[in-house]
């Protein structure tokens, strides 16, 4: 599972490290994208802890103490926006829906134990991809517009290590479906981010577009 998870990582890392951070406009719609998804974080967790059976007591724990520990993140994105002086926010993109409405599938269809798969991508973004760029994103917007990034960068280290001893007692069966999800959750994060980037780069090109008809 670590191995699988390392490498996955590292992917995403290579991609992600090389965005445009700077750039406020792609700064933001990552952050629109990002509130979207991040919306349903509490009630994933909420519909795995109910879908577990009741000799599952230990995981349906686990995701019940895990609701408090991200109940309203997303007000803080958006906070970050606001503060940023956006408050019309873009569409959300099919392909952000993609990343957790397949989570309710795999939940209810599959095994709420499947989550972990999810989680442990995000986080794996969160403590070992973020901290290698937030100081650029600190210096181009301010950390006072970086606060849902700060908090996740200085509280999402040890939940890793958490979640991958948490996985490990669990049945074999279980496991094969976590990695399962860890694969497709990271692979769709990639494709999240480069439709963040080709969002970024449309509004860019229509809005020279525009500014050059009005100069005509």
């Amino acid at each position: 599972m670590k191995q699988v998870f390392e490498s996955e990582i590292k992917k995403i890392s290579t991609l992600m490290t090389g965005l445009p951070w700077e750039d406020k406009n792609f700064y933001a719609t990552y952050l629109t994208q990002t509130y979207y998804f991040v919306c349903h974080s509490t009630r994933l967790l909420a519909l795995a802890s109910g879908n577990t059976k009741l000799t599952e007591n230990a995981l349906h724990r686990r995701f019940s103490d895990h609701i408090a520990e991200e109940k309203g993140h997303e007000k803080i994105a958006l906070n970050d926006l606001k503060k940023m002086g956006i408050t019309n926010l873009q569409p959300e993109s099919g392909v952000t829906r993609n990343l957790y409405e397949t989570q309710y599938y795999k939940i209810e269809r599959i095994h709420p134990a499947s989550l972990f798969g999810y989680i442990l991508s995000l986080e794996g973004v969160a403590s070992l991809i973020i901290p290698n760029f937030i100081q650029r994103i600190y210096s181009a917007h301010g950390v006072e517009n970086s606060l849902f990034l700060k908090l996740h960068v200085e509280e999402d280290p040890g939940h890793v290590e958490k979640a991958l001893d948490v996985i490990a007692q669990l049945p074999a069966d279980q496991q094969e479906i976590i990695l399962e999800n860890l694969i497709q959750s990271s692979r769709n994060y990639s494709m999240f981010l480069q439709e963040c980037l080709a969002i970024h780069k449309n509004s860019s090109a229509n809005a020279n577009s525009s500014a050059e008809m009005f100069v005509n």
